[in-house]
């Protein structure tokens, strides 16, 4: 659902525009075979890809001021 609001100024209730499109995700079936297919084949997991995207984060979100879990 896609929802398009419109600000009435200098205050209000927005005007809004409602679009449904009902239909099948295609991005679904493939994320899905794809995480079949590493759970199948058992690959290798990569924990320091891990350990250094969470210390980007981490940084990220230090650099905005935003505290997060650790």
């Amino acid at each position: 659902t896609f929802i398009q609001r419109n600000r009435i100024l200098p205050s209000g209730r927005p005007r809004e525009k409602i679009k449904t499109i009902e239909k099948d995700d295609p991005t679904w079936a493939e994320e899905y075979k794809h995480f079949l297919n590493l759970c199948n084949n058992r690959l290798p997991h990569n924990l320091d890809n891990d350990l250094w995207i969470n210390e980007k984060l981490m940084e990220l979100s230090n650099s905005i001021g935003t505290k997060i879990n650790e």
